[in-house]
């Protein structure tokens, strides 16, 4: 079982990439992207993953050589429930909840779909930034020591969220990287 769930966690990660490098087609107040040959198992782990890197609902479209399916995962007031109804025209199929939906796109809709997912997108109000609220404070020597098990707890989602620790520490020197330098060393 845990053989199985790396190599899934493998599997996902390299999907997730190629999302991310080839296969983000629109990222305003949702992000989208399309991805071909991906197993339908995994388009909504990486739309958790989209959505979470980039702090905002995220709809992964999965075409293959036998259908065409799209997974959204929610966040702030978007409802995948909601956006599969304002789709409905376009869609031959969907079932799932207010953070989490899986749909069948009819053939020939695809765009059609997309432009309605934007349309959408644009009905909703923009999320503002939330009060983080700690589950537990760690001392900055704990963390290698619980790790193992934080990663082995994956996936995280809608009814089983990654905890949140809080640790101090000291800065002692802060190197800027990048081209823009908006990164740090």
């Amino acid at each position: 079982m845990i053989r199985l769930n790396e190599e899934r966690k493998k599997t996902s990660a390299l999907f997730l990439r190629k999302a991310e490098e080839s296969g983000i087609v629109y990222d305003g107040r949702c992000v989208i992207a399309v991805v071909t040959d991906l197993n339908q198992g995994y388009t909504g782990l990486i739309a958790q993953q989209l959505g979470t890197d980039r702090r905002k609902p995220a709809i992964v479209i999965s075409v293959t050589d036998d259908s065409i399916s799209a997974s959204c995962r929610s966040m702030g007031a978007f409802d995948c429930n909601s956006l599969a109804d304002y789709c409905a025209d376009h869609l031959s199929g969907s079932g799932g909840h207010k953070g989490a939906s899986g749909m069948r796109i009819k053939p020939g809709k695809v765009s059609d779909f997309y432009m309605s997912v934007i349309d959408y997108s644009e009905t909703i109000p923009v999320v503002q930034e939330q009060e983080i609220v700690a589950d537990l404070y760690l001392d900055i020597s704990d963390i290698p020591l619980i790790y193992e098990d934080y990663i082995s707890m994956a996936p995280f989602g809608q009814r089983f969220r990654k905890p949140i620790f809080v640790s101090e520490f000291k800065i002692n020197k802060l190197t800027s990287l990048g081209q823009t330098g908006t990164h740090a060393k």
